[in-house]
């Protein structure tokens, strides 16, 4: 054998070596990647399992007026927070029983109607008009000694 020869097998050799432990390192950062993956899945983190359980801080009841509805995001859906004139609270889901739209609080109205069927729903969710049947589904709500209204999650 030359010298050409031998230089030719250690390169081609060592380039066969680097791909084998490029593609062994990459297999183990997958294997790796996907064990923790399905770790994580198996065993959530302490705040996510407090986020899905038991009661959601949403709005203060102090800044709520008498007959004022409130929209927030809770669990990934909107929600209202109707104040009544008698001071009492209400929380409805927004989302339309009928057609799954979200429906839109009518200030002037007083109450909720849906865009995409034209369902109409009153102040306590029972519905008055359109073709919805059922009534807004009414979310638990409770109030802290700050005022703090919390919704619970089911």
């Amino acid at each position: 054998m030359d010298e050409k020869t031998t230089v030719k097998l250690v390169r081609r050799g060592f380039f066969r070596v680097l791909a084998d432990w490029c593609l062994k390192f990459i297999l183990l950062v997958t294997a790796g990647g996907g064990a923790i993956m399905s770790l994580s899945f198996m065993f959530p983190p302490r705040k996510l399992m407090q986020r899905l359980t038991g009661w959601v801080p949403t709005v203060d009841n102090k800044g709520l007026k008498k007959g004022e509805v409130a929209q927030v995001m809770f669990n990934g859906t909107p929600v209202y927070v109707l104040k009544t004139p008698e001071d009492k609270l209400f929380c409805y889901s927004a989302v339309c029983p009928h057609a799954a739209c979200i429906v839109q609080w009518s200030t002037d109205d007083q109450h909720f109607k849906c865009p995409c069927h034209e369902s109409v729903f009153d102040s306590l969710g029972n519905p008055s008009g359109g073709p919805a049947t059922e009534p807004l589904t009414r979310l638990e709500l409770k109030t802290d000694e700050t005022g703090k209204i919390f919704i619970k999650l089911v």
